[in-house]
């Protein structure tokens, strides 16, 4: 014990030591290349070779949809697209806000095509009903720019029971973005943007979303960057991907922008590079390059600044990462989709005075499955990938004088009356997807509509429950094989502690 207790602290520390140094190194050098290119005269001097015809091109014909669109970087891209004719759907949280937003994008462009679409990004159920105003017969989606996002310096939880910040910031916009697969490809050539910030250049890449931030010692600021990091690491993954499908996927950084949020957020880091920091109008302006360059001139999955591809790594940060970590990554985030869905969806009727959906989650290891049905509204998808498989099929029904939810046990299938059209896609045998959407007629009554909740309610303990079981079971198999394993390479009648 002793013996252990000298050799394993002074490693520990050692790493301990590194790690920290480690990250001295990044922040400075993070802080170097900000004041160098972040800047407001970083961008006065490579505005200076900017085409500015590009921005005078015309979207008619056009659909947009940025999310986040009230104020600061999504107010002033909205504007942006607007003012080139395109229809333009700004997603915002709060419906007068929203509004004020949208009647002021259309007095100053004097385009009468803008419209508000409410969501919060945070929630699965929100997004889902977006989803289903997005994703109707004839609709297309030619450019989608994920803005939506927050800074929060204390812990707090989604109504899914996730952290706010991953909510917001990473689960959201891929949970959006995956859900309209279908319909960008529909819509093809279309674009995906992500709007990052340079601060993910201070983040590795945590692939293990699952787990959550502890409230002890809570970082908002380097949470905000991890997830920024995500972004631009599932940019890159997607446009790799979907590189045959026609859909442009990007990420982008503003620089140093005045927000409301950065200045709520992160006050003082503000008040020391205020006279650096640019205004919205300029930060935004490579995102509205994106949506209207030509799609030859831009690099699938790059992570672009002031019009240009940037590097997605610090020289001395330590960041990089692999194929198979991005793909652990989109794993680890599907799982938590097919997860989330079912906890919402099975914890409330469903998108109130909307259309409802049959939805069925499938998600299996190696050491166990389980399956569950839910309703919601929307469409979805399935991935596979890293040793586990997870479904979402759902497909949108409009009823008549109420609204059905249905849950399926075991048989990892549903079915509402019609059949389900399915596209799909994959890249070899670590990860697939395929997207599934349709439509089907709900029951009728509100008798039978409170019946099928219960059942999803009680449906929900009971898969929760068994799912608690299996891995308990599973702990228990494998500390006793280990066990076993371990009295054999005795050679004696010695018994383990679980034997």
């Amino acid at each position: 014990m002793i013996w252990t207790l000298v050799t394993f602290v002074p490693v520990l520390l050692l790493r301990l030591y590194i790690e920290l140094l480690g990250t001295m190194l990044r922040n400075l050098q993070f802080m170097f290349v900000g004041s160098k290119h972040f800047s407001r005269e970083a961008y006065d001097k490579a505005s200076k070779t900017f085409d500015k015809s590009i921005l005078e091109r015309r979207l008619d014909g056009k659909v947009c949809v940025v999310t986040g669109a009230n104020q600061g970087l999504g107010l002033a891209c909205s504007q942006a697209l607007a003012k080139c004719g395109a229809t333009l759907y700004m997603v915002c949280r709060n419906a007068e806000r929203g509004q004020k937003a949208v009647q002021g994008v259309q007095d100053k462009t004097g385009n009468p095509n803008v419209h508000l679409r409410l969501c919060d990004v945070s929630s699965v159920k929100s997004i889902l009903g977006l989803v289903a105003e997005l994703d109707k017969p004839g609709s297309k989606i030619d450019v989608l720019v994920q803005n939506a996002g927050v800074l929060l310096n204390e812990p707090q939880k989604s109504e899914d029971g996730y952290d706010l910040n991953f909510a917001t910031n990473m689960l959201g916009p891929y949970i959006l973005t995956r859900l309209l697969e279908g319909v960008l490809k529909r819509s093809a050539p279309s674009r995906v943007i992500f709007v990052s910030s340079g601060g993910m250049l201070t983040q590795p890449l945590d692939v293990d979303v699952q787990k959550a931030p502890s409230a002890r010692g809570y970082d908002g600021t380097a949470l905000y960057a991890r997830d920024k990091r995500r972004q631009v690491a599932v940019a890159e993954r997607l446009a790799e991907l979907w590189n045959d499908s026609g859909v442009k996927v990007l990420s982008m950084h503003p620089g140093w922008a005045t927000t409301e949020g950065v200045r709520k957020s992160i006050p003082g880091f503000y008040k020391f590079y205020q006279d650096k920091f640019r205004d919205p109008e300029q930060g935004a302006d490579t995102i509205a390059y994106l949506a209207l360059e030509d799609e030859d001139k831009l690099v699938p999955g790059g992570f672009y600044l002031d019009r240009a591809p940037q590097a997605k790594h610090l020289s001395m940060g330590g960041t990089q990462y692999s194929k198979s970590e991005l793909d652990r990554l989109m794993a680890n985030l599907d799982s938590m989709v097919s997860q989330t869905e079912y906890r919402t969806m099975a914890a409330s009727a469903g998108l109130a005075g909307r259309a409802s959906t049959s939805m069925t989650c499938t998600h299996s290891h190696a050491s166990g499955s389980s399956s569950t049905g839910n309703s919601s509204s929307g469409s979805g998808f399935s991935s596979s990938g890293s040793g586990s498989s997870n479904s979402i099929r759902s497909s949108s029904s409009s009823g008549g004088s109420g609204n059905s939810s249905s849950m399926s046990i075991g048989s990892g299938s549903s079915s509402s009356g019609s059949s389900c059209n399915s596209s799909s896609m994959s890249s070899g045998s670590d990860y697939s997807r395929s997207i599934n959407s349709g439509s089907s007629r709900s029951s009728r009554g509100s008798k039978k509509k409170a019946a099928t909740m219960t059942a999803v309610a009680a449906a929900a303990a009971v898969v929760a429950a068994a799912a608690r079981g299996g891995a308990v079971r599973r702990a228990v198999v494998m500390k006793n094989e280990q066990g076993r394993r371990s009295w054999k390479r005795r050679g004696g009648p010695r018994m383990t502690k679980n034997e």
